[in-house]
């Protein structure tokens, strides 16, 4: 198995001197009216001045005082099938070590939901600008949505983003919105899958996060919350242990058949299995 190409820039982002070379160039227009539009949605006093800024060939972001911008790992079918690659999009702290930093780290940091609400959309706004720098507009994007972000929207959920997507080129039906799992038996469960079908409807295609969760117990809630993807990496699989050969079938009731996806790391393959529906 080789390795996946993987689109990583991961040098520090510090504000770049003035510059003409982008002044013709769509992504420096959409920096501008992404600065602009978050400036009228940011709960007040919490929002850093424009946010959005280029450096070199990618775009950085600066809130709540740090610099971020995206890392896309590449998923990829290791059977050779015909479906393309998607790409995985992951927030880097540019202003430290360069290291992925987990969006759900990044946004417990925020207590009020108006700015959770906020500082998400503007994590996923960061990630389709750089898809759209790096000229990766026709690969499919799978991009994290925080659940409080979900459950914290009463109505419309992903109508902002749509209009991020038509200004970049893309349709819903090329975005996975990966989420975490939450159980039917906690009480926010109906607002969450509410939300979560409020997306679908919206055309945007759904990931859920298996990796906190056994897949046995899940299988009610997954069927009700109806993903189009599941995602359990190889560690999962390590847990269950001798029932390793049957977890297609603990999945047994969600529609599709279940392709593997594979990865290096660290000279180890792990997978992540997807579910299309």
């Amino acid at each position: 198995m080789h390795e996946p190409l993987v689109h990583a820039r991961t040098a520090p982002c510090a504000r770049p001197a003035p510059s003409t070379s982008y002044r013709s160039s769509p992504v420096v227009e959409l920096v501008d009216y992404f600065n602009h539009r978050l400036a009228n949605q940011w709960p007040t006093g919490k929002r850093d001045a424009d946010p959005f800024f280029l450096r070199g060939d990618r775009v950085c972001a600066r809130i709540a005082g740090k610099t971020l911008h995206s890392q896309f790992r590449t998923l990829a079918d290791p059977e050779g099938g015909a479906r393309p690659p998607a790409l995985l999009a992951r927030l880097v702290g540019g202003d430290t070590d360069g290291s992925v930093l987990p969006a759900a780290h990044f946004l417990a940091r925020f207590g009020a939901t108006p700015t959770i609400v906020a500082v998400d959309r503007a994590c996923r706004v960061l990630h389709m600008l750089n898809h759209l720098a790096l000229g990766h507009d026709a690969v499919d994007l799978w991009l994290h949505v925080s659940p409080r972000h979900v459950l914290g929207v009463a109505a419309g959920h992903g109508q902002f983003f749509e209009d991020v997507l038509q200004r970049c080129g893309l349709g819903p039906d090329r975005i996975a919105l990966v989420v975490p799992f939450l159980s039917r038996a906690r009480p926010e469960f109906p607002r969450y899958a509410r939300g979560l079908a409020n997306y679908r409807r919206r055309g945007y295609r759904l990931a859920i996060d298996l990796r906190e969760a056994w897949p046995v117990e899940a299988a009610a809630s997954l069927r009700a919350l109806a993903p189009d993807w599941l995602r359990l990496p190889y560690e999962r699989f390590l847990e269950l242990g001798a029932e390793l050969p049957d977890v297609p079938g603990l999945l047994r009731g969600l529609p599709g058949a279940v392709p593997v996806w594979q990865r290096q790391r660290q000279g180890v393959i792990w997978q992540e299995l997807a579910m299309p529906a």
